[in-house]
């Protein structure tokens, strides 16, 4: 099963390789790209428009700072160049997915994503298990700015940083032998507006910070 998930990531490389020769690597070469690494599915019923904890993957960064592979995965999600999105406070995360048809007995699949980080919460860091509002597969991120919906981070489950970080993960919830996955079965509200949460640029074009990030 590894083997032959090892095997989508060498094909997906390869669209990469020559999207980067052709100069296209990004939008709908993007898009393709994290598709063949998610083997194309969508997400089952079960997974979207609600909220799930999921795993933070890197420090939570301006967009163009994330390696070649996730700025592909947010690409996908529709945190494109050249657009408002590209400014915004956004993690790279993921989540169980049990609809995959890689899924197995110990929960070892998972699908690649992204959230916005709404203005109050502090930077994210890798290991930080948070809760996001999935709403959907592909471009869940795509024109949020005006239309104020979409994948956003709602709240820290656990902090990397704490000292008790390892007795919080097992309080979280736990998708095959792995916790910090799975729904977490608060109310999910029927609109972003409804959380009252902020969420405006954090970066200029060049990806300089605007401001500082809350303590």
């Amino acid at each position: 099963m590894k083997s032959f998930y090892n095997l989508l990531k060498f094909a997906a490389v390869l669209v990469l390789a020559a999207s980067t020769l052709t100069g296209c690597a990004t939008g709908s070469m993007a898009k393709s790209v994290t598709k063949t690494l998610n083997m194309g599915e969508d997400l089952p019923a079960d997974m979207v428009n609600r909220h799930l904890a999921v795993w933070v993957n890197f420090d939570e960064d301006w967009a163009e700072n994330y390696n070649r592979s996730s700025r592909n995965v947010l690409f996908g999600q529709g945190v494109e160049e050249n657009t408002p999105e590209y400014g915004m406070r956004v993690a790279r995360v993921s989540l169980a997915n049990t609809g995959s048809a890689m899924w197995i007995g110990k929960g070892e699949a998972s699908f690649l994503t992204g959230a916005y980080v709404p203005d109050h919460l502090p930077r994210l860091r890798a290991g930080d298990i948070v809760e996001i509002r999935q709403t959907g597969t592909w471009d869940t991120m795509k024109n949020f700015i005006t239309a104020g919906e979409g994948n956003i981070v709602v709240r820290i489950l656990c902090s990397k940083a704490s000292p008790d970080y390892e007795k919080c993960l097992k309080g979280t919830p736990k998708v095959g032998e792995h916790y910090g996955y799975g729904e977490t079965h608060t109310a999910y509200p029927a609109s972003v507006r409804d959380y009252g949460f902020t969420f405006t640029p954090m970066f200029d074009k060049k990806g300089q910070a605007l401001r500082t990030y809350p303590q």
